[in-house]
C-alpha cells in the first residue's frame, strides 16, 4: 500500500522555525489514495477544521456545516454552524429531537438584540421590539395566525404608500374588539369609520352607562340620503329623514304619540 492513513505533522508557517500542526486521517476504502488534512493548530494557538488558515480560537469552516451538541439517547439538542447556503443558523431542539427554535442569518433580513431591546431589519432598536423595513412600498410589517381548524385567522398588520397603518383579517367572520380599562378609549385627531354597505357602523353601550358624543365644535351626520334610525331592544321606533329641503321626524310605532 502506497496511502497514508493518519497521522499528525509540523507544518511551517512562518520564519524563525514557527510552525503548526496539521492532523490528517483517510476515510477511503482502497490502497493508493492518500490522507487529507482534516484539523489544524496554528502557530497562534488557534484550530481549525476545514481551513489551513483559522483566525479565532475554534473557526470551523463549509457550508452545511455544524457544531452540534447531543442528548444522551443520540437526539440533537443544539446545532451551531451554516446551512447549505451559507446563511448562519442556530437550531435549538426540545427533548424529543424535534427542532422548536430556528434562528437563521439571511442577509435581507437582519435581526438584532441591543441592551435588551429587539430589531428585526434594524441594528439599532430603540424599543423593546422594533419592526423595520425600507422599502417605497407597501412593508408587510407583522403577521399574527390561529392556524386551528374552528377558529382559523389572519391578521398581517402593513404601512401603507399613504403611511397608513392597516390591519387585514383573513376570514370574514374576524373583527377587531377593544376592551379597555375604566377609563375607556382615547383617540386623539381625526376618526373616520367606514362600514361594510350593510351594517355600516354599530356604536353599542353594553354596561347601563350612557352613550355620549361631546365635541367642542358642530357633530355632523351624514347618511348619504338614508334615514337616522331609532331603535330599542332592536325594534325601530323611529325616523330622522330629510324632507323638502328640511327634517321629519317620524314615529314608526302605530297610535303611538312623539313628544319634542
Amino acid at each position: 500500500y502506497s496511502k497514508r492513513s493518519a497521522g499528525i505533522l509540523q507544518i511551517g508557517e512562518g520564519n524563525y522555525f514557527r510552525s503548526g500542526l496539521a492532523f490528517y486521517t483517510n476515510g477511503t476504502s482502497d490502497a493508493t489514495t492518500d490522507w487529507s488534512e482534516r484539523m489544524r493548530i496554528s502557530m497562534e494557538g488557534n484550530v481549525g477544521i476545514g481551513t489551513t488558515s483559522p483566525s479565532t480560537k475554534l473557526q470551523l469552516k463549509g457550508d452545511a456545516t455544524y457544531i452540534s451538541v447531543k442528548a444522551s439517547d443520540g437526539s440533537n439538542g443544539v446545532q451551531l454552524g451554516t446551512d447549505s447556503s451559507g446563511d448562519g443558523l442556530l437550531q435549538l431542539y426540545d427533548q424529543s429531537g424535534v427542532n422548536n427554535i430556528k434562528l437563521y442569518g439571511e442577509a435581507s433580513s437582519p435581526s438584532y438584540i441591543n441592551a435588551g431591546n429587539v430589531g428585526i431589519g434594524t441594528a439599532t432598536p430603540g424599543f423593546r421590539l422594533e419592526i423595520a423595513e425600507d422599502t417605497n412600498g407597501t412593508a408587510d410589517l407583522l403577521q399574527l395566525r390561529n392556524s386551528d381548524s374552528t377558529y382559523a385567522q389572519t391578521w398581517a398588520f402593513r404601512s401603507d404608500t399613504s403611511k397608513d397603518l392597516v390591519i387585514t383579517g383573513s376570514s370574514g367572520s374576524g373583527g377587531i374588539k377593544l376592551v379597555p380599562g375604566s377609563r375607556g378609549l382615547v383617540l386623539n385627531g381625526a376618526l373616520s369609520i367606514t362600514g361594510d354597505g350593510s351594517n355600516a357602523v354599530t356604536l353599542t353601550e353594553s354596561d347601563s352607562g350612557d352613550f355620549a358624543i361631546d365635541a367642542p365644535d358642530d357633530i355632523r351626520f351624514d347618511a348619504g340620503g338614508g334615514d337616522f334610525v331609532w331603535r330599542t331592544g332592536g325594534t325601530e321606533f323611529g325616523r330622522l329623514s330629510a324632507y323638502s329641503n328640511g327634517l321629519r321626524l317620524t314615529t314608526s310605532v302605530a297610535n303611538q304619540d312623539m313628544y319634542l
